[in-house]
């Protein structure tokens, strides 16, 4: 295995248990709560390339299979089709909506931070 992929991987597996510690800040509003992990995919799909985010979400999503990372602890696939699982779900929609805009071309940075934003504000609107 190269350095590059090894380098990636590690970088994967980072940003999946960034998901999860984010995943455990939850501020409790009515029967779904918000929690931190949607600022958690959008780091992800930033800085990260298109398919590292979209492999980092997805160990994420494997992961609260079998152990509790979704928010309120919630784990197994009982969480999936519940109340919460709409929003589990749409952060494999959210990566690539981000990384489109954030790979159009531009001569400025403050352009690319602005696209990058507008990307995480039509994120959320999924």
């Amino acid at each position: 295995m190269t350095h590059e992929k090894l380098l990636r991987l590690t970088t994967c597996a980072v940003f999946a248990a960034v998901l999860c510690l984010c995943s455990l800040i939850t501020i409790p509003v009515g029967p779904i709560p918000f929690a931190m992990q949607i600022f958690a995919v959008m780091l992800c799909a930033v800085t990260l390339r298109w398919i590292d985010a979209q492999l980092s979400v997805l160990v994420y999503l494997l992961l609260g299979l079998f152990l509790p990372v979704f928010s309120s602890g919630n784990t197994g696939l009982s969480a999936l089709p519940g109340p919460t699982g709409g929003y589990i779900w749409s952060y494999l929609l959210m990566v690539p909506v981000i990384r489109a805009l954030r790979s159009i071309p531009v001569n400025h940075r403050w352009v690319e931070y602005t696209l990058s934003f507008v990307g995480c504000l039509l994120a959320i609107a999924i």
